[in-house]
């Protein structure tokens, strides 16, 4: 259009000078150190052609999940405040059917939660709750479910995850997906001197590094260095705080 100053083109200097939004590739470590072992107490299939499998590290330990839904399920229970444990595969147990048929039957996650209770997870599809009499299987089980192994039986769909469950599910993944030691050294500090809530906004504006501490805030979260005090969506609003067990360490 007429007015208009025209477009000008890069010269070779300003197209090779670096992206202040790109960062350099990290060094590699001259130690790796490896997280335990899955807790799982059964060998986990890691092929098939009708489901997903995924792998994460959960209170340093590999968790394998058999399914996408397993999977965000893990996430978003990691997430939770009131979660202060997720492990899967946990020991099967023994239920009698309607016909009097005794059934092994090994849970999808265990999860314990602050206030003591241990709820036990039934992952699957709601299409498949729809088809089978899964109502019925989680009504035996839980009336046959030792107390001591858990106090709820919990049969999840993924219409039991909410919009929060799924942002902080990914926020995490994303953020494991790309670690930053020099991240995480620059926020733990801050995090170390905490000793009231406070926001992942303040807690980035206090580390000093611009947006790539919010990565480190979210590992500290799903690593339980952080906690959020109510289930929100991990944004720049969320408060957080360091859990009550490290407060006077």
């Amino acid at each position: 259009m007429s007015g208009e100053s025209p477009l000008q083109p890069y010269t070779l200097d300003q197209y090779l000078a670096p992206d202040p939004c790109i960062r350099d590739p990290l060094p590699s470590p001259t130690v790796i150190r490896l997280p335990r072992d899955t807790r799982a107490s059964r060998k986990i299939a890691l092929r098939s052609k009708g489901s997903a499998r995924a792998g994460i590290v959960i209170d340093d330990h590999i968790t394998y999940a058999e399914s996408h839904l397993e999977f965000q399920a893990m996430l978003a229970y990691s997430a939770h405040p009131d979660v202060v444990e997720v492990r899967e595969q946990p020991p099967s147990i023994e239920y009698v059917d309607d016909d009097g048929e005794v059934h092994d039957h090994t849970f999808d996650l265990a999860v314990t939660c602050a206030d003591g209770r241990r709820v036990a997870v039934f992952a699957k599809p709601a299409a498949k709750v729809a088809r089978r009499d899964s109502d019925r299987q989680v009504e035996l089980l839980a009336a046959q479910t030792p107390r001591e192994f858990a106090d709820e039986i919990k049969l999840l769909t993924e219409n039991d995850l909410t919009d929060v469950d799924r942002f902080n599910a990914a926020a995490i993944r994303r953020a494991r997906q790309r670690p930053d030691p020099a991240d995480d050294e620059a926020i733990q500090p801050i995090i170390d001197a905490l000793r009231g809530p406070t926001t992942i906004g303040h807690l980035m504006q206090a580390a000093g590094i611009g947006s790539w501490s919010y990565d480190a805030i979210v590992r500290a979260v799903a690593d339980r260095r952080l906690v959020l005090v109510e289930h929100t969506a991990l944004d720049h609003d969320a408060v957080v705080e360091r859990p009550s067990s490290s407060i006077n360490r």
